[in-house]
């Protein structure tokens, strides 16, 4: 598979930067509807970052499956040649893809439903949280089983990689981050404080995924020249 997108090559932070001003016209019009005292249900339920199944929802689904798919089409290239090796990177695309079920979904949420009571899964105050020690869990095994295709990556791709590993700190300070932070120190009875908390949280979960998306293009175009015909 050849990714022959001149677009993509030459304007891959102009993609960032368009990504990055959606993601912010989102939280401004989340927060103007906060101030306007929500004018309209239906506008509130179309925009808000605290909600499942509208605008923002669809966008940051549509992120992460892309982060997934790129590197899958990549695996599944007749003449693909490692590192890394085909299965680690098409365990990393199903790994994405399974977040963006999530974000489509609410996966995480629902897993406290189901270790709810459970004294082997560690959680906060009012049953909070669980899916964060599960995806903890998670993810360390996903590390551990992809850590040499990783530093495969890293030597062969290295502004990418460091492109990546900005982008999934600022992703984790969103997802897991802010909601620990949130059980702790964050008083939701308070509206307005509430929304700044719902900001941090979505608008960092997005910007991450944003900056993963183009570092996973850029390596992947640099890759797919490898790939013979």
């Amino acid at each position: 598979m050849k990714l022959e997108y001149p677009i993509w090559t030459q304007h891959a932070f102009k993609l960032l930067i368009i990504l990055l001003t959606t993601e912010a016209l989102f939280i401004a019009f989340y927060y103007f509807d906060f101030v306007f005292s929500t004018p309209s249900t239906k506008y509130h339920q179309l925009i808000s970052l605290d909600l499942e199944a509208n605008i923002p929802s669809w966008f940051s689904t549509i992120q992460l499956f892309m982060i997934g798919l790129i590197p899958l089409m990549l695996a599944m290239s007749r003449n693909y040649q490692a590192p890394p090796s085909q299965g680690g990177l098409t365990l990393f695309g199903l790994g994405f893809i399974y977040l963006s079920l999530d974000e489509a979904a609410s996966l995480h949420e629902k897993m406290t439903y189901a270790f709810y009571n459970n004294p082997l899964v560690p959680y906060f105050h009012g049953v909070h949280g669980i899916w964060i020690t599960i995806y903890m869990g998670v993810m360390l095994l996903m590390l551990a089983l992809l850590w040499k295709d990783l530093i495969a990556i890293a030597r062969q791709f290295p502004k990418e990689s460091w492109l990546f590993t900005l982008g999934m700190v600022v992703y984790l300070s969103g997802t897991g981050g802010a909601e620990t932070v949130t059980f702790f120190y964050i008083d939701k009875t308070n509206p307005f404080v509430y929304l700044l908390e719902v900001i941090f949280e979505e608008g960092l979960e997005m910007a991450g995924a944003s900056i993963i998306l183009t570092s996973v293009l850029l390596a992947a175009i640099k890759k797919s020249e490898t790939i013979k015909p």
